[in-house]
């Protein structure tokens, strides 16, 4: 009997809120409500960051995890230029270099506490939990983006950290 070699494919991480993401250039805002993302503006440039907070389309109500298909849910990503010495504050993006965001004590700071808010806690819509301690007390100013879409790829994911 012949044995057939496997050809089962890597499991695809499932985004988490507190994971570290990118949504693609090349990928356009699929919940029309939403507009384009604004690498489709401008420069074709991939959006990394942060997943704040996961909603589901069908019940409009906050999720921890985005279990199936990305395009059910609406995802709040806590954009990467909130921490780029570029762009940001500095309290937000002190000492950090340019392109390296996750070095920034603030970046692992706010995954950390959106990583332990999201285990022992319900989930919130983001511009709640960002406006309240404690990421109030952690961010001066964000940028928030908010996106549906098939393609998000987990960089560093909440099980990893």
């Amino acid at each position: 009997m012949a044995q057939r070699k496997s050809t089962a494919r890597r499991p695809r991480t499932t985004p988490v809120v507190g994971d570290e993401v990118r949504v693609p250039a090349e990928v356009h805002n699929e919940f029309a409500r939403y507009g384009c993302l604004p690498s489709a503006q401008g420069a074709r440039e991939p959006v990394d960051g942060l997943i704040v907070s996961i909603r589901e389309i069908s019940s409009g109500e906050p999720v921890k995890v985005a279990a199936g298909d990305p395009r059910r849910y609406v995802f709040d990503l806590l954009h990467s230029q909130t921490f780029d010495p570029r762009v940001s504050s500095k309290s937000n993006s002190q000492g950090v270099v340019a392109g390296r965001i996750q070095d920034s004590p603030a970046f692992a700071q706010v995954q950390r506490t959106l990583r332990e808010r999201a285990r022992k806690n319900p989930p919130i819509r983001a511009y709640d939990m960002l406006s309240q301690p404690p990421f109030s007390d952690l961010l001066d100013g964000w940028r928030l983006m908010r996106f549906c879409s098939a393609h998000v790829n987990v960089l560093a994911s909440a099980e990893r950290g």
